[in-house]
């Protein structure tokens, strides 16, 4: 029984500048000769009458000039927006610094700016809001209209907002400041092999930049461009993680950073979920979304690890889209490997989405057994929206895998035995039978955009048998004569996990804080079981090998060594 408290707070700062730079036009001056002169009749003589001056407006080469084509009001819950529409869009060179108050109106005067409405050449509207008794737009000269919002006995208390083409002024006196809200969206160009973000580390999906310790990913996209098959060929891609065997066919056991070896290997995380047993099998990657090597002693969020750090594998999830992959890959030694991954939403508005991954694999060995290796594997998932702010994911995840029980090569003298490598040095027909059974389901609830809480458990069940193989246990040399005994080992490991933790996103100053609270609690029963005998040998030629002289015995009849 292994429960612990984990506090967990994880600081992110952040900081950003905006950068005003001001853009200084350069206008060239036309320099005078002396002999030049300029009669009166060629200076535009100003317009005496409306019709002179809207003639002038519509002829004059100032292309500086913008017509306002449009004014609409829209009530906002802060109070009132005015929005000046211009011909082609174009934007209004609007000078904040002449926005004013004047008794109980607010006075705005647009330079560069030409009314052109279609119905009159002002605009008018009375009462909008509560505190605003009108609302005016008129033409001061030619080319600048004035906006003037009176209140009803004092200046409008209601927040009064000029926009025009993506620009917000604040008319009132205490916010002039033009505010711009841009959105910049885009994809960068880059290797889809890169993840940036991982959970094992802080058990948030947090940015690996902004996490302080050694983590590496290896996505999907490179599983399936290597054609990988094995997590030994995964694991290559990780720097400091070294390959220890197979734990006499049992599981595959790795190293980080020198720490870990067999019966004491680096710890296995299934979605976070630590297994606990010392045999883990071999996990199929047909369900792997990505793998996440965490390196060094922050692994010691999951509880008593070795400071080597740990690895996770992070399960496939449905999709919302409805998505069909089927796959076959052959290869040398017989290997035939078909695999289907289905997914999408069971319900008509999505609430409702499942996937479904499934394999089979037949190989033969290198070595000279005559036991095939084969294993099924099918992991159905389901996802379910209950409400917009509530999630529940159930998951199934089977695997059933028999191969033969290689024990390997014998020592001889200061190397390996020189025998062929594809000797064998118990029996051709002994095999090993290797289960696993994880189920489980994660629950998310968000109390807001910042704050969520998320349940999850886990059981898991390992389950390894040795079929009374002929276990090698000595060698005489130089004669190269193996001693071996009928032995047979069961050994199976339940684990029950729950996982509850809160997180929350809060700010204090500049500073941005991720904030995880959580309780971890696993409880875990490990049997291991050991009969043969050891007692009578079965002795071996190791250049002169001749199998099957002596028949089985019944295991009933073989005592208890271990238990």
């Amino acid at each position: 029984m292994k429960p612990f408290l984990l506090i967990h707070s994880l600081c992110l700062i952040s900081t950003t500048s905006l950068l005003m730079v001001p853009i200084v036009q350069a206008h060239e001056t036309a320099q005078l000769s002396s002999t030049a002169t300029t009669k009166l009749r060629d200076l535009k003589q100003p317009a005496k009458t409306i019709k002179e001056w809207l003639t002038q407006v519509e002829t004059t080469p100032d292309v500086s000039l913008v017509k306002v084509i449009g004014v609409a009001l829209e009530r906002s819950e802060a109070g009132l927006n005015i929005t000046l529409e211009t011909a082609d869009g174009k934007p209004l060179q609007v000078d904040a610094t002449k926005f004013r108050a004047e008794g109980n109106s607010l006075v705005a005067d647009i330079p560069n700016a030409v009314l052109s409405l279609t119905s009159a050449q002002e605009f008018s509207a009375e009462n909008p809001t509560g505190d605003i008794t009108s609302v005016r737009m008129t033409q001061v000269d030619a080319s600048s209209i004035r906006v003037n919002v009176a209140g009803k006995d004092a200046l409008p208390k209601s927040e009064v907002t000029l926009k025009t083409a993506g620009l917000a002024y604040s008319l009132n006196p205490e916010g002039q400041t033009p505010e711009e809200e841009l959105v910049v969206t885009g994809n960068r160009p880059g290797s889809p092999y890169f993840a940036p973000n991982a959970s094992s580390a802080t058990r948030t999906d947090t940015p690996i930049r902004d996490t302080p310790v050694s983590i590496q990913v290896v996505p999907k996209e490179v599983i399936e461009a290597q054609q990988s098959t094995r997590i030994e060929e995964v694991l290559r891609n990780v720097s400091g993680v070294t390959f220890q065997g197979t734990n006499f066919g049992r599981s595959s056991d790795f190293a980080i950073r020198g720490f870990g070896a067999s019966y004491t290997t680096l710890p296995l995380l299934r979605d976070g979920f630590r297994l606990y047993s010392f045999v883990q099998g071999f996990p199929e990657l047909a369900n792997l979304e990505r793998v996440e090597v965490l390196k060094g002693p922050a692994s010691i969020l999951y509880g008593d690890i070795q400071p080597g750090g740990l690895v996770n594998l992070v399960s496939k999830q449905p999709l919302s889209q409805p998505f069909y992959e089927v796959e076959l890959q052959v290869g040398s030694r017989n290997l035939v490997r078909p695999r289907f991954d289905i997914s999408g939403p069971l319900t008509a508005n999505g609430n409702l989405l499942y996937r479904l991954n499934g394999l089979y694999q037949h190989a033969d060995t290198f070595r000279d057994y005559s036991t095939e290796q084969n294993r099924y594997f099918i992991a159905p998932a389901l996802s379910w929206k209950i409400d917009p702010n509530t999630d529940l994911n159930l998951s199934l995840e089977y695997t059933y895998d028999k191969r033969p029980a290689d024990r390997g090569i014998s020592a001889f003298g200061n190397g390996v035995a020189p025998v062929p490598r594809d000797r064998v040095f118990n029996e051709p027909d002994d095999t090993i039978t290797n289960k696993f059974t994880s189920v489980g389901y994660n629950l998310e609830h968000r109390f807001s955009e910042n704050w969520k809480i998320r349940n999850a458990f886990r059981y898991i069940a390992t389950d390894y048998s040795f079929n009374l193989i002929a276990l090698p246990l000595s060698l005489i040399e130089p004669q190269g004569t193996l001693l071996r005994f009928f032995a047979d080992q069961d050994g199976t490991e339940k684990s029950y996990s729950v996982q509850t933790n809160v997180q929350g996103k809060f700010n204090t100053g500049s500073v941005r804080h991720v904030f995880l609270f959580g309780v971890d609690f696993n409880h875990s029963d490990q049997t291991n079981v050991t009969i043969g005998d050891f007692v009578n040998p079965l002795l071996l030629d190791i250049f002169n090998p001749v199998y099957g002289l002596t028949p089985r015995p019944n295991t009933a009849s073989l005592p208890v060594v271990a238990d």
